[in-house]
């Protein structure tokens, strides 16, 4: 795109490679102002200070910061783990029911969800994406609002 003199107003892409640092390293400042979907964002720490905390343990073991996959492995087990101990058993039907009444608020997570809950067909409809912006060499949430940690900056550079 460079090559060619192409400079859209904005690029918004859909995960996928576009959240990996990677993709940043290689190309540099081509990509600054970038927006994608993703389903974490680290940044989340400055509204949910325990965000921050849990991440630093992750890191500690692992070498790594959260990410969008690592993020939502972890929700996932404490979920399972949060219906087990409600079912009070090991039992696949009463860990099922205890699923199904799972009811944990978001501000209990490290995600940018209003809560988690699953509806009759097992979906949580209140696990928010967010939209990361890549700006001076990071990602930073800019929606959804309970997670945005800085306005968009439009059109990217």
């Amino acid at each position: 795109m460079a090559e060619l003199g192409y400079k859209p107003n904005a690029i918004v892409a859909q995960d996928a490679g576009f959240s990996e640092k990677a993709l940043y390293d290689a190309v540099g400042d081509k990509l600054e102002g970038v927006i994608s979907r993703g389903s974490f964002s680290l940044d989340l720490a400055a509204k949910r200070p325990m965000v921050g905390k849990i991440n630093a343990m992750f890191k500690e073991k692992s070498g790594k910061d959260f990410n969008d996959l690592t993020s939502r492995q972890f929700m996932g087990l404490l979920v399972m783990a949060d219906a087990i101990n409600r079912a009070k058993s090991t039992d696949g039907e009463k860990i099922r029911e205890a699923l199904v009444a799972t009811d944990i608020p978001g501000e209990q997570t490290i995600m940018p969800w209003k809560r988690v809950k699953f509806d009759e067909m097992g979906q949580n409809n209140d696990a928010d994406p967010v939209l990361l912006q890549y700006i001076g060499g990071k990602f930073v949430t800019i929606s959804p609002p309970q997670a945005a940690v800085a306005e968009a900056v439009w059109p990217m550079k």
